[in-house]
């Protein structure tokens, strides 16, 4: 109950925050992302993983850190446990899980599907409310195992049919499963088949983002046009109302200018600007590093081994950025960002009464 209160709280705040773009926050994060790991077994064709520039195989979050930082995981709605890995190859992700729960948050997995074993379901249906994002990229074994190198569709399939009945037999909706499909050349026609193989899998939500072009393949893929990608997937938006899926859009490395270009205006220098991620989002890496979001490449700003998410949430460098694109102002590295948006706060508002009511639910 006590925590409750405190995450109710904390989401009054973060409305108060954003609405008024304060760059002190008075809030905690909303969200905390922990990179837990950056090895993966598989050779997806677009994965950052493949690029020179993105590091990989350094190691694994340590539990110790996460323990740490314990008494401001309270405040948090969730915590997502992803970055440029596998989650399920890291070998104390259950220790994680649990310290998670204790501290009455939600942990949110993205996982590429290949190690869900009937004992890893098991253990996780066992730590209680969770969600689990499953990349999910084509509808056909051929498309699918094309995209995601070292996957075998039919063994995906065959683990989250297990879990599906594996919930229906303990009558409990955790883990909540999602897809995350990356919307490419290869696999634009099959977005519809994909919505299916969720209906029929108890899959309530899919969330569709464009590839972003970190290899060759990616950038040979990359459907370029905004205009081609929204007539793409409006078909798809209207099976997903008719198969009672929530299915949303993100339209990654298209910058806030193009986008504006897109719907027939201009962007006006100085119109006040909002991210979701600065202003919700602590950002943490495998080695416990801060940064701004998972798409900054700069400098971090310090390390959770040494410094309380209070000092690096509010830490001059943040508050700086949050007031540069509160007066709009767009950094460099946020021109292609699909996050950065204008300021609104009738948006704000209704993301705030959806929290309220999954708070409530």
């Amino acid at each position: 109950m006590f925590s409750g209160w405190k995450k109710y709280r904390n989401v009054k705040l973060a409305l108060g925050d954003q609405l008024n773009q304060r760059a002190y926050l008075h809030s905690k994060p909303l969200l905390i992302h922990f990179e837990i790991n950056d090895r993966c077994n598989l050779q997806c064709i677009m994965c950052g993983r493949r690029s020179d520039s993105i590091p990989r195989d350094t190691g694994e979050l340590d539990p110790g850190l996460i323990k740490r930082i314990a008494p401001w995981l309270v405040y948090a709605k969730y915590v997502g446990l992803a970055g440029n890995g596998e989650p399920f190859l890291h070998p104390q992700l259950f220790e994680i899980l649990e310290i998670l729960h204790e501290s009455n948050t939600v942990p949110s997995l993205v996982t590429n599907g290949t190690l869900l074993t009937r004992e890893c379901l098991e253990r996780l249906m066992g730590i209680g409310a969770s969600i689990l994002t499953v990349s999910f990229d084509g509808g056909s074994k051929e498309t699918f195992e094309s995209i995601r190198v070292g996957a075998r569709f039919d063994q995906i399939l065959d683990s989250l049919e297990m879990l599906s009945r594996m919930k229906r037999e303990k009558n409990s909706p955790f883990p909540v499963v999602n897809f995350l499909v990356c919307i490419q050349e290869k696999n634009k026609h099959e977005l519809k088949e994909i919505l299916h193989h969720a209906k029929r899998l108890g899959v309530p939500k899919v969330d569709f983002q464009t590839l972003f072009p970190f290899t060759d393949e990616g950038r040979e893929y990359r459907i370029r046009d905004l205009g081609e990608i929204h007539r793409i997937f409006a078909p798809v938006f209207e099976t997903s109302q008719t198969l009672g899926i929530e299915a949303s859009l993100s339209p990654l490395a298209f910058g806030l200018q193009e986008r504006l270009q897109y719907e027939g205006r201009e962007f006006t220098p100085g119109l006040p600007l909002f991210c979701e991620n600065i202003w919700q989002t602590l950002h943490v890496d495998v080695k416990g590093n801060v940064r701004f979001c998972c798409f900054w490449i700069g400098s971090c700003l310090g390390n959770l081994s040494d410094k309380t998410i209070p000092e690096l949430w509010n830490h001059p460098d943040f508050i700086a950025l949050r007031d540069k694109i509160a007066k709009g102002i767009i950094p460099e590295q946020c021109a292609h960002c699909h996050a950065l948006e204008i300021h609104n706060p009738e948006k704000i508002h209704s993301q705030y009464r959806i929290r309220m009511k999954h708070q409530n639910d």
